[in-house]
């Protein structure tokens, strides 16, 4: 897969497709996708290194997930897994709409909203916390 490649790892795994790989619409599909991939891998890797910098790490990590997603719902839908693969490619279209508007919005505004973002179980956690009196005093500090 060219995100491993991309960012050094290694030699990407060996993918076993399966049986509806052969299919033609299944194989548009994946090789559209793969096309997508191919084309960005050739536009950033000459800022490979400008990637891993500060802000722009979270970029890369967001292209890695982007990746192994797409990667991800062409194996299942190669296994003619219909539904798991709709459900991968709705993330992949909300990766995709999040990704598009941090890349074109200004940095001041969306940085502290999507850092200060917390899973919805971390955010229970801390509900819990604050309900001991000497926990919320430390959390309150913290967390304003």
């Amino acid at each position: 897969m060219w995100v491993i490649k991309m960012l050094g790892c290694g030699e990407s795994p060996k993918i076993n497709y399966g049986p509806y790989s052969s299919w033609d619409e299944i194989k548009a599909f994946s090789q559209l996708s793969e096309k997508a991939f191919r084309i960005f891998a050739e536009l950033v890797k000459d800022k490979a290194k400008e990637l891993l910098e500060s802000i722009n790490h979270l970029f890369y990590r967001m292209v890695y997930i982007a990746g192994t997603t797409s990667t991800s719902i062409r194996l299942i839908n190669s296994w003619a897994f219909t539904l798991p693969a709709f459900a991968l490619l709705r993330i992949r279209l909300e990766q995709t709409i999040i990704c598009s508007y941090l890349i074109y919005e200004d940095i001041s505004i969306w940085l502290e909203k999507f850092l200060s973002y917390n899973p919805i179980g971390q955010f229970k956690g801390m509900k819990v916390a604050m309900e001991d009196e000497s926990l919320k005093k430390i959390l309150e500090k913290d967390f304003k």
